[in-house]
């Protein structure tokens, strides 16, 4: 049988992005007060001298809600990089590469 890479909750992925942001020195921006902020609004904005980047964090098996969904599209049809950033994106070295691009 074949072994599964133990599950990775939101919060573990969003630290793990952060802190390659920090090591890349990126600046990123996380809407955290819900009170706040709109609903769907993506979690992580990302900054760095080549670009910036609106990433939703979701666990594997997480799906986008409608909000995020229109979002996402709004930000898409304006040019702007939106996309979904899953675990298995941080194993596969996606997430670091797409970090690496802005820096």
């Amino acid at each position: 049988m074949a072994s599964r890479a133990p599950a990775i909750p939101e919060a573990a992925l969003q630290k793990a992005v952060t802190d390659l942001c920090t090591l890349f020195r990126l600046k990123w921006y996380h809407a955290n007060l819900p009170i706040w902020d709109k609903r769907g609004w993506p979690d992580l904005v990302i900054g760095g001298r080549h670009g910036t980047i609106f990433r939703e964090l979701k666990k594997e098996d997480g799906t986008v809600s409608p909000d995020q969904a229109e979002w996402g599209a709004l930000l898409a049809a304006a040019g702007i990089s939106w996309d979904v950033w899953r675990p298995s994106d941080l194993r596969s070295g996606r997430i670091k590469r797409e970090l690496e691009a802005i820096r």
